[in-house]
């Protein structure tokens, strides 16, 4: 770190085993579980264990390894940092996915966040939803991003029998499955499905990376809280840290539960970083009320700088979007000039 670390990430940075670090933002916490990680792999004795650092964001964990990079700390083998994805990919459906009687031979990940796929022989055709839908943890049928199908999707009719369509589409995903298919929703709930069936799976896994470091865990989901919690009931793990902002969550559109990283904070012993290094009191105060946790600002530079944060609400039936927008900006570079606040040429 650039700074002296402070009480507040030196306790996390000298703490040991399994714990939750309750983060808010501008609290440094990034940059902390950067040298959480440093320690971890300079003072790691055994060759062949790693630790695995996940994220579920990009541009948090390159910030990690960018970090590594400008201390001089290799984030090599046999250590792991990428996002959760990669990582289920690498360790557990695609090194294992031979054991599943859904797969007639090795799967290509498609969708249109990785490689753009879509079949469609007429309108009414169920294959054109294939990476749209996929399975919950309980084996139910969810959409995984937003779809306009040409029915009404419910599992089950009013007489309690299932849902023609629902059944077309559960049929229509299997048999892509067997043409070798996969979205990435699917890996996901497949590899639960794997590490649940198969115990020496979970095993391998938590022997290969004995501690875990997760980050922005307030984005987790059902699916991969559940196959966390299996690798991480393991003998085999001697630590892990899940750190988050249950305030900071933006993937709840995609599934992401946040109250779930708030549950862990109720069974594990839990640090708090409530120290902001970013903004004034001021704005300190209100994301308080709005949060209903107190956050304090520490930075000398900025902690008493006196403008009193403006809040604009928006109507969306009666304004305008893009005026009300267009009008916004201009407020804010108004306030900018008022104070003399230099902005950068990103903004």
């Amino acid at each position: 770190m650039n700074r002296k670390p402070s009480k507040q990430q030196e306790k996390i940075l000298n703490k040991q085993g399994k714990f939750i670090v309750k983060a808010c933002a501008g609290s440094g916490k990034t940059l902390t579980l950067s040298k959480k990680l440093a320690n971890l792999i300079d003072n790691n004795t055994e060759p062949h264990k790693g630790i695995a650092t996940l994220s579920f964001t990009n541009a948090a964990w390159k910030e990690i390894e960018k970090n590594l990079d400008k201390w001089n700390s290799g984030i090599n083998y046999p250590n792991f940092i990428g996002t959760f994805d990669k990582f289920i990919n690498k360790f557990i459906f695609y090194k294992y996915y031979y054991l599943l009687d859904e797969f007639n031979e090795r799967p290509l990940l498609v969708g249109d966040l990785i490689t753009p796929w879509r079949r469609k022989k007429h309108d009414k055709d169920y294959q054109q939803y294939f990476d749209g839908f996929s399975f919950d943890k309980d084996d139910n049928l969810i959409k995984t991003k937003k779809v306009d199908p040409f029915f009404k999707f419910v599992k089950n009719n009013i007489n309690g029998s299932e849902n023609g369509h629902y059944k077309n589409l559960k049929n229509m995903k299997k048999s892509i499955y067997k043409e070798g298919f996969v979205t990435q929703a699917d890996i996901n709930y497949f590899s639960l499905k794997l590490l649940e069936e198969f115990d020496f799976i979970s095993e391998n896994v938590a022997n290969k990376f004995p501690i875990f470091l997760i980050d922005e865990s307030q984005d987790t989901n059902d699916i991969k809280m559940s196959i966390m919690n299996i690798i991480l009931s393991k003998d085999s793990i001697k630590g892990f840290i899940f750190i988050g902002d249950s305030n900071q969550a933006i993937y709840e559109w995609n599934g992401a539960k946040p109250e779930l990283f708030g549950d862990l904070a109720e069974q594990y012993d839990t640090v708090n970083l409530n120290e902001n290094w970013r903004s004034s009191q001021n704005i300190c105060n209100l994301s308080s009320k709005l949060s209903g946790t107190q956050y304090n600002a520490v930075n000398d530079e900025v902690k008493d700088y006196p403008f009193i944060p403006i809040i604009n609400g928006y109507d969306k039936p009666k304004e305008n979007k893009s005026e009300f927008f267009k009008g916004l900006i201009n407020d804010f570079l108004e306030i900018c000039e008022e104070h003399d606040i230099e902005l950068s040429e990103k903004i």
